[in-house]
């Protein structure tokens, strides 16, 4: 006998599974008996078999029922295998219902089979509460039963079915069919064959049939009306919230979460200070309005219906920006006649709310010239004719109104026109055009490779790239977005998307983003395996991990394998990673749909993945590796952290306070404003007349350090690169002008320069194939070396005033050298050797210069310890800083780059020693020759003196430096050699650590 004898017929619940089997002489044990529903089984005390929903097939009362309910009176063992009769199957075969099995059961049967009576057979049906099923009704014969069901009152009633036939012991095949005759209207209700199981979704009646037949004439219908009582639920919280900033306002979208039992509405609310603001609609997004502009808020959303409201969602924050607008006027400050071309010198309006993007000068009406920075040159004029100027700026609202038209000025053939300008910051160039002119795609993942991952296997319009979103949150990272690559694409669409490969010692690849490098990708088990961007190498506000992927180049899924921890320690801050032993999306598949990507566990739902390579190349050049070092294995050294910007910034920070009150009106605001501009500005004229009324000179032209000092105030971070920085802070807060007299009377003008020493773009510092130890171990071997950076707290003083220059590199006086540091003999000092140990100048985006050699006296490029651009961070750990010049003609996205020489008669102003000489980027041989002084050669310090600019470096080449083992030895790309050609020696306090209360030149109060 099988399972259907058991009960003759079972059906339930939630997962229907036929009773069938052939007719047997048997009893059915709990081995072999087939239950409705796991529960159903348990209660039976059966292990739990499922069969399809094909195999529906019953049974029916025949003679072999009789038969098996005879041996059993008789005390025959009716099982072959042995196994005990269940009490259900007892109850199945007492037929007459009396509580026994006895030779009545076996006549009644008889009876049924052969057609000596007209009884129906007794109908059974059992709840579906959980425990052992009670019996809810016996029926007399002839009588139809009387279906039963177990209605709870919760937010989703899923109404089960059960009946059981009384009788068929062993069984023939029986058909039934279910039916939901009647329910409230709107009901979604569905009850079938295939499932009897339905949701009560409304509150009122059900009415359900059940029709069962054997293929005779014994035909039963049962019917049985249910009552509903649905219990309203409140809905789940909205999950994956975007913040869009607006004027005074904020747009937040978001996905809902479980509706519960109606339709919900939503409330945004955003929270500054315990000020609340609120914004409601029925769908994402919701707009919260009456915000205050430049304010951080934490902005939640909330589901409601009659049942109540939802949990709040995770908060994400946002500040709120006023709507921008156009650029005020300029105003034009000179206006330099030069050959056949004028230089327009101007101040910087008020920005609208969004940076100035170019200016355009305009003279006479007609001929024009654009740039980012002051001065532009307007070429072509004729000589000898009068012309007036305007300028006009532009941001991504659009143009403002130009400036008030300049004095007139006449160009004459003859005079050299000097240009002093910076290169565009990098938030510019992300922000400027880029194309690339192909993207090559690619079959597998390379150790440190960079790559553009697609849902495409080719590199259209239309293809999706993954990306790191634009939001950038200190506690929860970024976002990881999904995006495409137009025709009107810039640089930031490439980098956004570009991501870098790092291999585990299992041949795993974690996956860092290029823009952001502190973020790796990283699966939220909170928001359904979504992925994520989350902060691993540096001071995270909170931390989370990294995944580990496999990447399978003929399928081209991308498969999650590990799941690692990321914490460190709060004052060592040394980093610790240790694989999620509880991580269950292990070997999971990476799926991208609705603009994000999360983790799926068949490969089934998985979306296939194509590689291209990066357009634009970020390794180390040949010449910054040239004896091709192998990559090192060792450990990275913990970051560092020794400052903050509250530390330095603001009315409480250490600048403001111990700047005195003459200098003190052009440290009011960190960073780029107008009004510390204008401070500054009167002060450099100041000083300028005072240094000229002692006989004496500046060094440059004013504009000079005008155009140095605006370049480095509007320097920000834009990339996520270091360890304790934040995305749009300051790197350069405070640059203004001092101008003490010594005791002579004589004035010492300087440049006070606040840096915090680091690029804003990303550092590359994991591409350096050898990079400094950390000076903790008996050898380079066992050493963990530099591969972090982290803020640093430079005060950096450039005298201003012209103090002569040296004809040989011993005039100055320093101590100690490269060359003494080594224990070298003076006589054999040079412009690399006899050089400060540590830095001897700084970039304009507020990165300090080293000397080309490294402490051992060899170029630093020589043995692969330098980034792409030329950097490292040394022994002790900091902010990078540069040995080499990094710039690449045809790559964009430099300190300066070839969009900067564009309309311009000079390299780029890129930084300054600290003798005072200013340092112009490098003479390009193929495109320059035209440019003011590119016909005067640059003597040994590596500058030179032309068109009246007065003396200066140039980033330049030194070709054939001799490499050992090479007969043509490679190029250096030098910025300052080391050596110091501006006189040092009446320079107060030069090459000395000094502070506020002892150094009276750097602009505060020396205690008498």
């Amino acid at each position: 006998m099988n399972s259907a004898t058991l009960m003759g017929l079972l059906v339930c619940a939630a997962t229907l599974v036929g009773c069938g089997g052939g007719a047997d002489d048997k009893l059915a044990t709990g081995s072999n008996m087939q239950a409705a529903s796991p529960a159903m089984a348990r209660a039976l005390g059966a292990s739990v078999v499922e069969v399809p929903s094909s195999a529906l097939v019953d049974q029916a009362v025949n003679l072999q029922d009789a038969i098996a309910i005879l041996k059993l009176i008789v005390g025959l063992d009716v099982n072959s295998t042995g196994q005990a009769v269940t009490p259900y199957q007892l109850y199945s075969a007492d037929f007459d219902g009396n509580g026994k099995v006895e030779l009545t059961d076996a006549i009644g049967v008889l009876k049924h089979v052969v057609g000596l009576d007209s009884l129906s057979p007794k109908w059974v049906f059992f709840n579906q509460s959980g425990g052992a099923p009670a019996v809810s009704d016996k029926l007399n014969p002839a009588q139809p039963p009387e279906l039963g069901a177990d209605i709870g009152v919760s937010s989703a009633v899923n109404v089960s079915l059960v009946a059981a036939l009384r009788g068929d012991v062993v069984g023939d095949a029986l058909s039934y069919a279910w039916a939901l005759g009647a329910k409230p209207v709107g009901s979604k209700a569905v009850l079938t064959d295939a499932a009897p199981v339905f949701m009560a979704d409304l509150v009122g009646d059900y009415r359900v049939t059940l029709t069962a037949t054997d293929g005779s004439a014994n035909t039963a219908i049962a019917t049985v009306m249910l009552t509903a009582a649905v219990k309203a639920v409140a809905p789940a919280a909205p999950t994956a919230l975007v913040a869009t900033a607006g004027d005074a306002s904020v747009s937040i979208a978001f996905a809902p979460g479980a509706a519960g039992s109606a339709s919900p509405s939503y409330t945004a609310s955003c929270t500054a200070a315990g000020v609340t603001k609120t914004g409601s609609g029925a769908a994402s997004p919701i707009v919260v309005t009456g915000l205050s502009n430049g304010t951080a808020y934490a902005c939640t959303v909330t589901a409601a219906n009659s049942a109540g409201t939802s949990a709040l969602s995770a908060a994400v924050s946002v500040m709120p920006v006023a709507k921008l607008a156009v650029p005020g006027k300029p105003t034009v400050s000179s206006v330099a006649a030069g050959n056949a071309q004028v230089s327009v010198a101007f101040t910087p309006p008020s920005t609208g709310g969004a940076g100035i993007s170019s200016y355009t000068v305009i003279c006479n009406g007609s001929l024009s010239a654009s740039g980012s920075s002051s001065p532009i040159i307007v070429t072509g004029l004729s000589n000898g004719s009068s012309y007036s100027c305007t300028v006009t700026a532009a941001n991504s609202a659009g143009s403002g109104e130009a400036s008030a038209a300049s004095a007139s000025t006449t160009p004459t053939a003859g005079v050299a026109q000097t240009v002093y300008y910076a290169p565009a910051p990098f938030a510019a160039v992300l922000k400027s055009s880029y194309q690339a002119a192909s993207l090559v795609s690619v079959n597998a993942m390379l150790h440190r490779g960079r790559y553009l991952i697609s849902d495409s296997a080719s590199a259209t319009a239309s293809a999706n790239y993954l990306a790191i979103g634009a939001s950038y949150s200190a506690s929860t990272g970024f976002a990881l977005e999904s995006g495409t690559i137009t025709a009107g694409s810039t640089y930031n669409t490439y980098l956004s998307k570009l991501v870098q490969v790092v291999a585990d010692t299992s041949g795993y690849f974690r996956l860092d983003s290029h823009l952001h490098p502190n973020n790796s990708i990283d699966a939220d088990a909170t928001d359904g395996n979504r992925l994520k961007f989350r902060n691993n190498f540096g001071k995270a506000a909170q931390t989370y991990g990294y995944l580990v992927f496999s990447y399978d180049g003929a399928t081209k899924l991308l498969q999650a394998r590990k799941r690692y921890k990321y914490s460190y320690d709060a004052v060592s801050f040394a980093a610790s990673y240790t694989e999620d032993s509880s991580f269950a999306a292990a070997n999971y598949y990476v799926n991208a749909g609705s603009g994000f990507y999360s983790l799926v566990a068949g490969a089934a739902s998985a979306s296939k993945f194509y590689l291209y390579n990066s357009p634009i190349d970020f390794s180390v050049p040949v010449d910054m590796n040239p004896l091709s070092t192998a990559p090192v294995s060792n450990a990275a050294a913990a970051f560092k952290s020794k400052t903050t910007t509250a530390a330095t910034e603001g009315a409480n920070g250490s600048i403001y306070r111990n700047v005195n009150s003459t200098y003190r009106s052009q440290v009011l605001t960190a960073g780029s404003d107008a009004t510390t501009k204008v401070n500054a500005d009167a002060m450099l004229a100041k000083i300028k007349t005072a240094v000229e009324s002692k006989g004496e000179k500046l060094r440059y032209d004013t504009a000079v350090y005008t155009v140095f000092r605006d370049a480095a105030l509007a320097t920000a971070l834009v990339s996520d690169a270091i360890s304790d920085g934040a995305p749009g802070q300051n790197l350069v807060p405070y640059v203004y002008f001092t101008n003490e007299q010594d005791v002579s009377g004589n004035y010492h003008p300087f440049m006070i320069v606040v840096n915090y020493g680091n690029a804003a773009s990303p550092h590359g510092l994991l591409d350096i194939p050898r990079p400094p130890g950390d000076g903790l171990g008996a050898g380079y071997q066992v050493q963990k070396v530099t591969r972090y950076s982290n803020l640093e707290n430079y005060i950096t003083r450039i005298p201003m005033k012209d103090y002569g220059v040296v004809t040989s590199v011993t005039e100055n006086s320093l101590t100690p050298t490269l060359l003494s540091d080594v224990g070298g003999n003076i006589s054999s000092a040079n412009v690399y050797s006899y050089a400060s140990v540590a830095d001897n100048g700084l970039l304009i985006d507020g990165s300090v210069m080293f000397p080309v050699f490294n402490n051992t006296l060899i170029p630093s490029q020589a043995v692969g310890e330098l980034t792409a651009s030329g950097c490292h961070v040394g022994q002790g750990g900091g902010g990078p800083h540069c040995h080499a010049d990094g710039s690449q003609s045809g790559n964009g996205v430099r300190l300066y780059n070839d969009s900067d020489y564009v309309g311009k008669s000079h390299p780029p102003l890129i930084g300054f020693g600290y003798d005072g000489v200013a340092l112009f980027g490098v003479y390009r041989a193929a495109t320059d020759t035209a440019m003011l002084g590119s016909g005067t050669a640059l003597d040994g310090f590596g500058g030179h003196a032309h068109d009246g600019i007065g003396y200066h470096y140039h980033a330049h080449l030194v070709p054939n430096y001799p490499l050992a083992g090479s007969a043509t030895g490679y190029t250096l790309h030098v910025l300052m050699k080391g050596a110091y050609i501006g006189k040092t020696g009446s320079v107060p306090y030069f090459n000395e650590r000094t502070g506020f209360n002892n150094n009276k030149y750097m602009g505060g109060t020396v205690p008498p």
